[in-house]
């Protein structure tokens, strides 16, 4: 029912993607870990039930229309095109409101992967900020029954440097 009842994210497996050029994401670490493409696999499901209810709540306390899911951001590096989807954006798409980006992570794993998630969220960051939008970055967990939320330095120069090495 889940399936159902939120929009999954579109993705084209052709494109190069943000997430992967700053090495994070549980699609990208599955495929790492079994040398492998995947398509879907139902932990990805949790991770967007709890994605559309952070939009909510980010709906309900922002201006109409400020509020948008998988914004797509693109950055050239080395002479490709990379593309991003920022989860949940506000203001970033419509500059009616002070931009903040969320990042929002799921996880069942004992593993650490907040420098992964931090990564990702710099370079989603990064590309707005070559767009000409700076914006407030908050990283969103939900992990062991826990709801931690961190909000990170605004991005800039160095982390488009960053991914450039």
């Amino acid at each position: 029912m889940i399936k159902e009842l939120l929009p999954e994210s579109h993705y084209d497996e052709n494109e190069l993607h943000l997430s992967r050029l700053a090495r994070c994401g549980k699609r990208y670490a599955f495929e790492r870990k079994r040398n492998k493409y995947s398509a879907h696999q139902d932990i990805f499901d949790v991770g967007l039930a709890w994605e559309h209810y952070l939009t909510k709540i980010l709906t309900e306390a922002n201006p109409p229309g400020t509020v948008a899911n998988n914004l797509e951001v693109k950055i050239k590096l080395g002479g490709r095109e990379f593309v991003g989807h920022i989860d949940i954006s506000v203001g970033a798409h419509t500059r009616d409101v002070p931009a903040r980006i969320f990042e929002v992570k799921y996880s069942e794993s004992f593993n650490d992967f907040y420098p992964l998630y931090v990564r990702q969220l710099r370079a989603y960051g990064a590309a707005l900020w070559l767009m000409g939008i700076k914006a407030e970055l908050w990283l969103e967990i939900y992990k062991g029954k826990k709801w931690r939320e961190y909000h990170l330095k605004d991005a800039g120069p160095e982390d488009v440097a960053a991914l450039q090495t």
